[in-house]
């Protein structure tokens, strides 16, 4: 198990977690998708922080199928990653029925014309 997919595990019990700072840790693309994949049934989840995690499109792509399985997220923080505008699209069409308070989507790598269809 490589380290990054360590932390999936823990998630797997915790249906009530609400908030999930994981800011600056490096995860990659393999560890968001270990931990999306054990997010995708705690309803609970409403702030996911995940700035500088060099996640790309495949882990944009999880990130979104669970963020579909979400009724409300009041933050997501994606900056600084490289989920390209595939991934963003993807992730904007999971929140599109969803009431989002914030997507702090800024300094990601997708196409500055594709900001606008997802805002």
């Amino acid at each position: 198990v490589y380290k990054r997919q360590a932390l999936s595990p823990i998630f797997a019990n915790k249906k009530n977690l609400s908030i999930l700072d994981l800011n600056n840790n490096r995860i990659q693309t393999d560890g968001c998708i270990a931990i999306m994949k054990e997010l995708k049934s705690n309803a609970a989840l409403t702030e996911l922080y995940m700035n500088n995690n060099f996640i790309d499109i495949e882990g944009a792509l999880e990130l979104a199928e669970c963020l579909g399985n979400k009724k409300y997220i009041a933050e997501l923080w994606l900056s600084n990653n490289n989920i390209m505008t595939k991934g963003a699209v993807a992730i904007g069409e999971a929140l599109e029925d969803k009431k989002l308070i914030n997507w702090i989507k800024s300094e990601n790598y997708w196409n500055r014309d594709i900001r606008n269809e997802i805002r």
